[in-house]
């Protein structure tokens, strides 16, 4: 139930190259460290697949989407971007910004694939779909979408507890297309930016938080059973 893939990013012109020596089908990966001795230089890991420096983002979805339909079946996935700041976990889940589909991260095309599969089951399966969006930061978490996120302190409760939430109190916004999320994920970047300038962060003001988007999925079909599944899309602060 666990899957672990690898992207790599290109190298930029002033780091100090390490060598990908080798990518294999099996999702192998050799990588050769050329300050050290060949021996103690030579490190090898294994994944489920490893994503080259060309790989495009619909390359990376395409191992990703088939999760998506899982949702819509009634299971909880989570995708997350585990890696130091600076290797490309933003620009893989949210991309670099603009309207250019093609460069479009893991949450949009998630959320397009998402909506595309209610409206293909729409005379089988009726669903209603809702998103919530948070940040984590100093093991704080913090409404996005609140209108006012720095006073809104959010605490994890049981399941059983208020509206079957594990955020209770963290707003929850009714969405009817990818492009209504897409707007909420834009303000919740918005307040993500103004409330780490006000907490005085460093650097890009991203990389000792996490933010995490979270879409509710409630289906009932034409016999009446009803299911419930979260989709989590998680963008992790820096792992250094």
């Amino acid at each position: 139930n666990i899957r672990v893939y690898c992207r790599i990013r290109p190298a930029f012109d002033a780091e100090v190259k390490t060598v990908v020596d080798f990518i294999g089908e099996d999702g192998s990966l050799v990588v050769i460290d050329p300050l050290k001795p060949w021996k103690d230089g030579r490190k090898i890991f294994d994944f489920n697949r490893v994503f080259g420096s060309s790989a495009t983002q619909e390359d990376v979805f395409r191992d990703t989407k088939p999760l998506v339909r899982s949702v819509m079946d009634g299971y909880n996935v989570c995708i997350f971007a585990y890696g130091q700041t600076g290797s490309g976990k933003t620009y893989t889940m949210s991309g670099p910004g603009g309207d250019s589909t093609k460069k479009f991260g893991i949450n949009q095309l998630a959320l397009n694939a998402l909506f595309l599969l209610s409206d293909e089951r729409k005379d089988i399966m009726s669903y209603k779909i809702h998103v919530q969006m948070v940040k984590i930061y100093n093991e704080q978490i913090r409404d996005l979408l609140a209108d006012d996120p720095l006073l809104t302190k959010l605490e994890i409760r049981s399941y059983m507890n208020g509206n079957g939430l594990p955020l209770p109190d963290a707003s929850v916004h009714p969405v009817n297309c990818a492009r209504d999320v897409i707007h909420l994920m834009k303000l919740g970047d918005v307040n993500r930016a103004v409330g780490s300038i006000a907490m005085n962060n460093r650097s890009s003001h991203s990389h000792s938080e996490a933010t995490v988007l979270t879409v509710h999925v409630y289906g009932e079909d034409t016999s009446g059973n009803i299911i419930h599944s979260c989709l989590h899309l998680v963008d992790l602060a820096g792992s250094e």
